[in-house]
């Protein structure tokens, strides 16, 4: 995969474990402190004993789950494994927290994503980000994107997106992705669930490949954005999918 603002990194640039981790890869941003790892698995040869093999603590709330799950939930903490181990960090084992996010150790911060062939684990330590998300989707379809688009979106912000040569349906799937990582990136902060419509799209950047949000006053308030009520979130589309960062 490539990713404008990251770099493949020197060593290991990726790796390869089994049939069900075909190919790990490691990216660092170009000031080479946070790590994007990207775990391309294939579910049909998900087992059980690969927690136990992996060395990833299989927890009690995926005791029921169908395997599709448990393989995701497998793929995304192997990434998360991989992306401590990368920065110099033991690695731990990242439980599930109250709200069903990632609990990371106390000095990291980072957040987990998958769709059904990739997982990604955007990660650095608290003293060099603050806040980090990512979403990974595929592409709506033009009948799920009108299915979603007044929940998620404001009309100005496809106005703004189709104004820049996006289709509608590509338009309401980067918008979705885009507020699916604002939302991991702050809600270890602020605490409280938000919707879609708590931040809309002020500014487009399509050559840096960037957004600019502005946030609600009650979110960047609890957020601690200094100064600002603002949030930048970095995009790649590839034809089936699209990949949205904060960090």
């Amino acid at each position: 995969m490539k990713f404008n603002n990251f770099k493949p990194k020197l060593q290991p640039q990726s790796i390869k474990i089994d049939e069900f981790a075909s190919n790990i890869e490691f990216f660092m941003n170009k000031f080479n402190e946070i790590i994007l790892v990207v775990v391309n698995y294939n579910e049909r040869f998900y087992s059980r004993r690969l927690f136990l093999e992996y060395e990833i603590e299989f927890p009690e709330g995926l005791i029921k789950a169908i395997d599709k799950r448990k393989a995701e939930f497998l793929a995304g903490r192997l990434a998360a494994k991989h992306a401590l181990q990368a920065i110099g960090k033991q690695a731990v084992t990242i439980n599930i927290s109250d709200h069903r996010s990632p609990q990371w150790p106390e000095d990291i911060v980072g957040a987990i994503t998958h769709n059904s062939n990739k997982a990604f684990c955007l990660m650095g330590s608290i003293g060099q980000a603050k806040y980090i998300g990512i979403d990974h989707e595929d592409i709506l379809c033009n009948y799920q994107a009108n299915q979603i688009s007044k929940q998620v979106c404001h009309p100005s912000e496809l106005d703004l997106l189709i104004a820049y040569g996006l289709e509608f349906h590509i338009a309401v799937s980067l918008i979705f992705s885009a507020k699916e990582s604002i939302f991991k990136a702050l809600y270890p902060f602020v605490k409280m669930y938000f919707g879609f419509k708590s931040a809309y799209l002020h500014s487009v950047n399509l050559c840096k490949h960037e957004l600019i949000f502005c946030l609600e006053d009650k979110l960047f308030g609890k957020a601690e954005i200094k100064g600002k009520n603002k949030i930048k979130c970095f995009f790649e589309i590839s034809s089936k999918t699209i990949t949205t960062l904060i960090y």
